[in-house]
This record gives C-alpha cells, sequence and structure tokens, in this order.
C-alpha cells in the first residue's frame, strides 16, 4: 500500500506538540495624553515611556522572528522525518 503524497501536507498542516516555547510579550503601549491636557513637566517621563515601548517593540520582533525561524525548522523535520517513514513503508 502506498501512501499519497498529499499526506504529508496534512501532517505539515495539522503542527505539532513540541514547539520549543518562546516567552514573547507585546509591550503595552503607553498612555499618550491630549496635547491640550499634556503638562510640560511630563514631557520628559511621556518621552521616556514613548523610547522605551519603541525599544521593548523591537525585542518583541525580534523574538517573533526567532520563533518563526525555529517553527520553520520543526516543520522541515518533520515534512523529512514523515517522508523518511513513508518511502521506509513503501519499500516494505
Amino acid at each position: 500500500m502506498r501512501l499519497p503524497a498529499a499526506a504529508l501536507l496534512a501532517v505539515l498542516s495539522a503542527g505539532t506538540a513540541n514547539a520549543t516555547a518562546y516567552d514573547c510579550r507585546r509591550p503595552s503601549e503607553p498612555r499618550i495624553p491630549s496635547g491640550q491636557t499634556l503638562e510640560t513637566r511630563d514631557l520628559e517621563t511621556l518621552h521616556q515611556a514613548v523610547r522605551r515601548y519603541a525599544t521593548d517593540m523591537q525585542t518583541y520582533f525580534e523574538c517573533l522572528d526567532r520563533e518563526t525561524d525555529h517553527a520553520l525548522r520543526e516543520m522541515e523535520a518533520v515534512g523529512r522525518d514523515y517522508e523518511r517513514a513513508i518511502e521506509d513503508f513503501n519499500r516494505r
């Protein structure tokens, strides 16, 4: 009995349970007050909060990139393992 190659797509689209857990936590947006209510004394604090948010978002995006790269490598490995298993099965 030969298994169809389309079965590979079903396995790959189902995902895997062994995914590495990344701690990609999206930072909270800083509260930006209206310019009508913003006080001069609050400008530096607001500036720092926005800079920290931008830095934290960059870290978040880098984490997502690592997670995506890992997921792609994992999916490719599952596909190779599946193909090898099917080839071995079909050689019996």
